[in-house]
């Protein structure tokens, strides 16, 4: 039963992924998970409430999940190992099409207003342990820097998060495995300054 229900959000996330939420019929779900109505409806009384759940599963949920992976010894194995990881699941994600993934949190902030305090949460969570990886940095003479531990952790972030905005704006067309080449080539530079104690 909990297969069964699990089967279902994943194909929806896909079909999510690949057309906006008004897009994608019941049809089209109920077809992609392989069940009868009948049986898609035990589960999921609408399209609304699947999308809900994908997005509480698939966007919110992964996000700490993942983190729970990297090995945070030391600043440099914590952003290696970020990266290895978002090699991983690059695979994944090229064969799920994730080019409409901006459309799809947008979507679901504006159907579900509330989700906006939950996304702003995770921030927090994910600001908050590279910070934590940043402190144990300076602590154990890693890196030497004046610069504040959260903005070392927000550098890291927001050059991530904005990778990720040109990819799903069609901005960066090298393929994913490049792209994040790039970004630890420029992660690295900035890691090096940091331990140089360039930064003040």
């Amino acid at each position: 039963m909990k297969e069964t229900k699990q089967h279902i959000l994943e194909t929806s996330y896909k079909l999510f992924l690949s057309k906006t939420f008004k897009e994608v019929s019941m049809k089209e779900l109920v077809d992609a998970a392989g069940l009868s109505k009948g049986a898609f409806y035990h589960y999921f009384s609408s399209k609304e409430e699947l999308f809900r759940e994908v997005i509480e599963q698939h966007l919110m949920g992964k996000i700490l999940f993942y983190y729970d992976k990297l090995d945070n010894s030391s600043l440099q194995s914590f952003y290696t190992n970020y990266l290895e990881l978002l090699n991983q699941y690059s695979a994944q994600r090229a064969e799920s099409n994730d080019s409409n993934l901006l459309t799809m949190i947008f979507e679901a902030i504006r159907m579900f207003p509330e989700l906006r305090e939950n996304f702003s949460k995770l921030n927090t969570l994910e600001l908050n342990i590279w910070t934590e990886v940043v402190v144990r940095a300076k602590q154990n003479d890693e890196i030497k820097t004046k610069m504040s531990n959260e903005s070392i952790a927000q550098i890291f972030i927001f050059t991530r998060i904005a990778v990720g905005i040109r990819r799903n704006m069609g901005i960066e067309l090298h393929p994913e495995k490049i792209i994040t080449e790039k970004l630890r080539t420029v992660w690295n530079d900035f890691y090096n300054e940091l331990k140089s104690d360039l930064i003040s």
